[in-house]
């Protein structure tokens, strides 16, 4: 590979905050009311800029997912069972 294509593909999975917070859905605020509860991580500042991985945003989705992929059902008593037939 070039230089400038191996430059190309280790920019490539870097993304600045408008980016981070367009890929989540969210607003920049969200983003940094997230780092501050230590939620997500923090960018790492280049600059002027701060720059997340898109591997970041992968295992940030991965950890929010896990808790719903593993849920099951509890099953009704029979007080929850009356109480939906009023």
């Amino acid at each position: 590979m070039s230089p400038e294509t191996l430059a190309t593909a280790a920019t490539a999975t870097r993304l600045k905050k408008a980016d981070v917070c367009a890929e989540l859905g969210i607003s920049q605020r969200t983003l940094d009311n997230l780092v501050l509860r230590n939620e997500f991580p923090p960018g790492v500042r280049i600059g002027k800029w701060s720059y997340w991985s898109s591997k970041a945003i992968d295992n940030f989705r991965e950890r929010a997912f896990r808790m719903q992929e593993s849920w099951t059902p509890v099953q009704a008593t029979v007080q929850t069972q009356r109480a939906g037939r009023r």
